[in-house]
């Protein structure tokens, strides 16, 4: 799903003027991923920049109002496709496929216990040791 949410008008229609910075932000149905993609709308909102959304599901309910007003695109990965890679790619010009330049990508993190802080999920230990650019990390509250 590729829209521009203020006008409705597909991304790809929009020009490639766009295609240079977008917000690349991990999605999931947990609890860490609906903060991840709040803290990615704040700050697309804040910076002026595409939405790009990596997810396995497909736009949730209820997510299009809260991407009103931005430009955003919904990368949706099959089960048999990397969700790393398919961040990484995003964030990534060099790499092919169409990546933006991102100025960041947003992740969420399970809160883990005292035992195991050291050890990440394996998506997102490759996308913090492999990105082109900052990862911003956020928690649910």
């Amino acid at each position: 799903m590729i829209r521009d949410g203020a006008r409705g008008t597909p991304r790809s229609e929009l020009g490639k003027a766009l295609s240079s910075v977008c917000t690349v932000v991990a999605h999931s149905s947990s609890d860490e991923g609906r903060a991840a993609l709040a803290h990615g709308v704040m700050r697309a909102r804040h910076d002026g920049t595409v939405l790009h959304v990596v997810s396995r599901d497909p736009v949730p309910d209820g997510v299009r109002e809260l991407l009103d007003g931005l430009t955003w695109e919904w990368e949706q990965c099959g089960p048999g496709d990397d969700f790393a890679d398919a961040m990484l790619r995003a964030a990534c010009p060099a790499l092919p496929g169409d990546g933006c330049g991102a100025p960041a990508i947003v992740i969420g993190l399970r809160r883990r216990t005292a035992e195991g802080r050291l050890n990440l999920g394996h998506t997102a230990e490759r996308v913090l040791l492999e990105a082109p650019c900052p990862v911003v990390t956020v928690k649910c509250s």
